[in-house]
């Protein structure tokens, strides 16, 4: 017997839309089997007219797949109804029948909306208001480290797309969360006027097909992105991911056998990343990504010597809609002391004074203050100093950019001018 999985993707309420793709797939020929979480597994059938139908527990008070010592009574009681049981999803029962014209297996619609309400506080409801709480706390965290230390998080790239994805998907969860008490309160008065309970909109299941695979993806990130070696690796996954997903929903629209659609995808994941990893070394030109040899500033050029060959030096980049930072390190190598530095360009020009004070309580956290020198090109220069005693380390500006320079030896102040003119007019950024 033929057998695919799917990964399906309902409002959890909507009885309606769910028995309906339930009916049409039995009418292609799949009839619904198992439910492990979002992965639903059919079994291929002669094509037939089914209907499907739900009950919830505990809708059903002591009844329900937990109930084990009651489950068959009420079971048996279905099925001589006419309803065969299925399976369950979360705290949904699922049946089915071949009758033209079944007795209905649940009448009660008050008594719907109130296991509908027990259910969905427990589950959906309490996950969406939970998600919500999480992307809220971390979007005011992240604020928080924006402006306590803007010197690590400013220029964050990373930080900054995870909290931005928690930004978009904060309003999607809290929807979602309202989407549902509207639709209980509206059937509430509609049922007791008389009526059945309102079928869920078009737009809430298209509201939940697209978000829930981000959501998905944003509590992944909140959740495992800190085992990661590398932050940078978490979006490339991400990305991983959101392409096997489309090429999974498309070969199920193309009713391929589950182990060809399981090889398809597992073809992918193994060669999407080597055919990255290929593009970046051809990118690279065989040269390591940590290394640059076109700093703007190198221990030759304050020693005022021409060096045979161009240093060596470290460089780490990070980048943000917030600000640019570079950061140069070079060692003590062939008669050269070493050096190292720091260039941050800030777009919001706002956060300039907020990230000069950081600087500033930087020093302070090791006793260390910052004594103002005069330096021409510069719209401000600071020296550090340890008490009173002067350290090879500056501090400068101009417009939006700032350069912190520290050195192992001191330095003359024309060898200064020379570092400053070089490091604020770089186009490294």
């Amino acid at each position: 017997m033929k057998k695919k999985v799917r990964l399906e993707n309902f409002v959890f309420y909507d009885t309606e839309g769910i028995t309906a793709h339930l009916e049409k797939m039995a009418r292609e020929g799949w009839a619904l089997e198992d439910v492990t979480r979002s992965f639903w597994t059919y079994a291929q059938i002669p094509p037939e007219q089914r209907t499907y139908a739900v009950a919830f527990y505990p809708g059903n008070l002591t009844y329900g797949p937990e109930a084990i010592d009651k489950n068959e009574e009420y079971l048996a009681y279905c099925r001589e109804a006419g309803w065969e049981y299925v399976t369950h999803w979360q705290k949904m029962m699922i049946f089915y029948t071949t009758a033209k014209n079944p007795v209905p297996l649940e009448t009660d619609e008050s008594l719907r909306l109130d296991t509908t309400w027990e259910t969905m506080k427990r589950s959906s409801l309490a996950a969406d208001l939970g998600l919500s709480a999480i992307f809220l706390a971390n979007i005011c965290l992240y604020i928080s480290f924006l402006l306590h230390h803007p010197l690590t998080y400013l220029a964050d790239g990373i930080s900054f797309a995870q909290n931005l994805l928690f930004a978009l998907l904060l309003p999607s969860s809290l929807g979602a969360s309202l989407a549902y008490v509207l639709w209980q309160n509206r059937s509430r008065a509609a049922v007791k006027a008389g009526g059945r309970c309102l079928p869920v909109g078009k737009g809430t299941r298209h509201f939940q097909q697209f978000f829930f695979p981000i959501q998905l993806a944003a509590v992944f990130w909140w959740g495992f992105g800190r085992f990661f070696p590398s932050q940078k690796m978490i979006p490339g996954l991400l990305l991983l991911a959101a392409v096997l997903y489309l090429v999974w929903k498309l070969l199920q629209r193309l009713h391929l056998p589950a182990k060809a659609c399981v090889l398809v995808v597992v073809f992918l994941f193994l060669a999407v990343p080597r055919f990255g990893a290929m593009v970046s070394l051809s990118l690279d030109a065989g040269q390591e990504s940590t290394t640059v040899s076109d700093a703007p500033l190198t221990a030759a050029d304050l020693a005022g010597v021409p060096a045979e060959e161009t240093p060596s030096v470290f460089c780490r980049k990070s980048v943000s809609p917030f600000a640019k930072k570079l950061e140069y390190d070079q060692k003590a190598a062939d008669d050269l002391p070493g050096l190292s530095y720091e260039i941050m360009e800030v777009s919001l020009t706002s956060m300039l004074p907020r990230c000069l004070a950081a600087y500033e309580e930087q020093a302070e956290t090791y006793r260390q203050t910052y004594k103002e020198i005069s330096l021409s090109g510069a719209d401000g220069a600071w020296q550090l100093y340890q008490g009173n005693q002067p350290m090879p380390q500056y501090l400068f500006y101009q417009n939006s950019r700032i350069v912190l320079l520290r050195l192992d030896d001191g330095i003359s102040p024309e060898a200064l001018e020379t570092a400053a003119r070089l490091l604020l007019s770089a186009s490294s950024l």
